[in-house]
């Protein structure tokens, strides 16, 4: 074999080069006390170290017999690049050569296939494992020169982890690794450890000098454990590849630290390390800490659109992964898809890694589509019922069951005019029996908007059906239509057919040729008869009301819902039917019911200790706030709630 001295140079020889000049001088004066030449092929060797790289052992055993890596390879029969690519045959011809097994030289490969590179299992793209940069640790480089068992010029080598890009603190020395760029020779000799120290000898001594003392992130011990092969951290960077893992953490971290729209390459090596650390964090804590940098990201923006992106959420981060097509992406793709859709107002129309199929949220498109009816009308419907806040109002999405619930509403809705000709009456009959609580709008004004009354037209064709099956009465001659009796007899059409639904009447019929309510039949006499005042007196509305201290709206209001019992009659006072309350019924109520407004006087408390008392014991008003809007509770619960306050002051 051929072995090759340093070309000469025409500049001024410098420290670097005397320095390298010496370490030849020595390891030809040292190889009697530091290995045996071979007989046959007249080597040097030099030990293999475990976490060494196969080019930087090339490159040691090169130097020892005072040649470079380029050179060594061809007398071996194959070339530099061979070695950079951890190909079979070069590892077959370094084995022969240095007598290092196989397998030690085949594990300190980093094997090149395409684009990719395999780093002891884990497969790494070049720019995030550049081998044309010399990244080193002080700390390693003073072990290495104190090791007096090596032969000077060797004794420096790389470690297989110090070109991961991530990577950016010795666990060991607890350093800031250094970075001097890349490399100033050509390939493949920027790939030649020691051609590059010699190269940039100075940088190296300096940065040697004064290193920088650092702790070793978690993430970066979690990337030391990923090449041991060790998985144990979290259901998501496990399932990941080291690369993938390591890049997410940093996107994560930049977006966390710096805001969505951070880009990875406008921040600097300390800026990123922070970074990764705050990403592996977050990783680290599996789905749930996935969802809390999610969360984070969603406080960023001012206002979501339904149809807003996956960019314009998570910025960069969201960017950088959406069009990377790796399988193992997939899990975390749609864990950031699954917990947008489920926590933000998302239609159809957004697009986080991919479109969702169901979704909370329906756009104006979709409400157009899906419903037929103007989005604008569904969300001031839904706003006047109590559906949605009158924030939004104006807003382009609705919510999915508000929009199913509000079609259903607006499409079995009809106005008064429609409600009054379906019964076959005039409107202004209709209004009386709106206001005698026979039918109540299902629509109507509220939260600040206007809007008509409208009733539910299924609501009608029941009722219809229910007087149908009463009305079965054979007709005879004092029987009268309905509307007719209520003339003849000075009953409001809503009170006369109170009567019927009540069962006061035994006698109702139907006539066949008309239709609605004109078809009813009944007996003015009977119907006057069950109006007649009997017994002691009592009470119209007003006077109930008054006597609650509350609104003729909520009188009625707990007559129509069967909280308060009542009956239609004449009353002593007047000619015409009144709807009445008993005196025992009106005590029975008062006894068993206080309201908020009255409880105070009623009970003699503030109104502080009141609000205490119903807070503390969790109490639920009696009777539902959408049918009676006054807070009524049970007297008795309410007297328990304030002995425990009282006790405990």
């Amino acid at each position: 074999m051929v072995t090759q001295s340093p070309k000469p140079t025409s500049s001024p020889p410098t420290t670097g080069v005397r320095s390298f000049v010496r370490s030849i001088e020595e390891a030809s004066s040292a190889r009697h006390r530091f290995g045996q030449l071979d007989g046959t092929k007249k080597m040097l060797r030099v030990p293999l170290f475990d976490d060494e790289m196969l080019t930087s052992y090339c490159a040691r055993l090169a130097a020892a017999n005072l040649t470079t890596a380029t050179d060594l390879s061809l007398d071996m029969g194959v070339t530099f690049q061979n070695v950079i690519d951890g190909a079979e045959r070069a590892i077959d011809a370094l084995a022969e050569y240095s007598r290092v097994p196989v397998a030690r030289l085949r594990s300190a490969a980093v094997v090149t296939s395409g684009r990719t590179l395999n780093l002891q299992g884990e497969p790494l793209t070049w720019q995030n494992y550049s081998r044309t940069r010399l990244r080193f640790c002080p700390g390693c480089f003073r072990d290495d020169d104190r090791s007096k068992d090596r032969m000077p010029g060797t004794r420096r080598y790389i470690r297989r982890s110090w070109a991961l890009r991530f990577l950016r603190t010795c666990a060991r020395h607890q350093l800031k690794m250094v970075d001097l760029g890349a490399s100033p020779l050509h390939p493949p000799r920027n790939q030649d450890f020691i051609e590059n120290l010699e190269e940039l000898y100075d940088q190296v001594e300096e940065a040697i000098v004064s290193p920088t003392a650092r702790q070793p992130s978690d993430f970066e011990k979690f990337l030391l454990r990923r090449l041991d092969g060790i998985r144990c951290d979290g259901e998501l960077l496990d399932e990941l590849p080291l690369e993938l893992a390591a890049l997410v953490c940093t996107l994560i971290g930049v977006a966390a630290l710096h805001g969505p729209k951070a880009r990875e390459e406008a921040h600097d090596d300390d800026q990123l390390w922070e970074a990764s650390q705050t990403g592996f964090e977050y990783l680290a804590g599996g789905v749930a800490g996935m969802h809390s940098f999610q969360d984070l990201m969603h406080r960023s923006i001012s206002a979501v659109r339904c149809d807003i992106g996956g960019q314009k959420i998570y910025g960069n981060f969201y960017v950088r992964l959406k069009d990377r097509k790796d399988p193992a992406l997939d899990r975390l793709k749609c864990e950031i898809h699954t917990y947008a859709v489920e926590v933000l107002p998302l239609s159809g129309d957004s697009e986080v890694f991919g479109r969702p199929e169901v979704t909370r949220y329906v756009s104006e498109k979709q409400l157009r589509k899906e419903f037929g009816h103007r989005p604008g009308h569904m969300r001031k419907m839904a706003v006047a019922m109590g559906f949605l806040s009158s924030s939004e109002i104006d807003a382009g999405a609705m919510p999915r069951d508000v929009a199913v619930r509000i079609s259903e509403l607006i499409s079995d809705a009809v106005l008064p005019r429609e409600a009054a000709e379906m019964l076959s009456v005039r409107t202004v009959n209709f209004n009386d029996l709106r206001r005698a609580g026979i039918f109540s709008p299902v629509l109507s004004s509220g939260n600040g908007v206007d809007a008509h009354e409208r009733f539910s037209r299924t609501a009608i064709t029941e009722f219809l059906s229910g007087l149908r099956s009463i009305a079965v009465c054979p007709s005879d001659g004092l029987m009268r239509p309905i509307l007719r009796a209520c003339k003849m007899t000075a009953i409001r059409l809503g009170d006369m057919v109170a009567l019927i639904l009540q069962g006061r009447l035994s006698k109702v019929g139907w006539d066949a040729d008309k239709e609605g309510l004109s078809a009813i039949l009944i007996d003015p006499r009977e119907a006057s008869a069950a109006l007649a005042p009997a017994g002691p007196k009592k009470l119209t509305i007003t006077e109930m009301k008054e006597r609650l201290k509350t609104s003729n709206e909520t009188a009625y209001a707990l007559v129509r819902g069967g909280y308060l019992n009542s009956s239609m009659e004449r009353s002593h006072a007047h000619n015409h039917p009144l709807r009445l309350i008993s005196q025992e019924d009106a005590d029975a109520f008062e006894k068993k019911y206080v309201s908020f407004l009255t409880a105070e006087k009623d009970l003699g408390i503030s109104r502080s200790t009141l609000r205490k008392a119903l807070k503390n014991a969790g109490l639920q008003t009696a009777f539902p706030l959408d049918e009676v809007r006054v807070s009524f509770y049970v007297r008795a619960e309410l007297e328990a709630a304030i002995r425990v306050i009282e006790g405990a002051d």
